[in-house]
């Protein structure tokens, strides 16, 4: 892997004061999620991040360009709200020229109808998020 593992991570503290900013700033949003590990798995293979090993359940990371997954913020209008309608979507990415900025990029989301994809792929985006309230952590201190 070609980032190191400190290039994305913030202190405890610093995730402490956000947290508790967004939470003071939207108190009748949700305070966090719980992601399952196959939709995060199924972005990045869609991605070409990952792949998956002949028929076994082993996977093998694919170094490269597309390193990038967009995350939406969502309501679910069956569940309302506060808090069990909110859903955070999340769709894998690819790096492209931006056509408008030369010299820059724009990352296009990996969706159905894209024109750029390939023959006969198939795109998701995925959802099994589970907000807080009601799958929380209370003896977080980001929580």
């Amino acid at each position: 892997m070609s980032a190191k593992k400190n290039d994305y991570q913030i202190p405890l503290s610093e995730a402490e004061l956000w947290t508790t900013i967004w939470r003071r700033a939207c108190r009748d949003n949700c305070k966090s999620f719980l992601l399952h590990i196959e939709d995060l798995m199924g972005v990045l293979t869609e991605m070409g991040v990952l792949k998956r090993e002949g028929k076994s359940n082993n996977y093998k990371y694919i170094e490269g360009t597309n390193r990038d997954v967009r995350a939406y913020m969502a309501i679910d209008p069956k569940r309302g709200l506060p808090g069990n309608g909110e859903k955070v979507l999340l769709v894998g990415t690819k790096k492209f020229p931006n056509p408008k900025k030369p010299g820059k990029f724009i990352y296009r989301d990996i969706l159905d109808g894209a024109t750029w994809l390939e023959e006969g792929e198939n795109t998701g985006v995925y959802d099994f998020s589970r907000p807080c309230p009601d799958m929380c952590d209370e003896d977080s201190p980001l929580s």
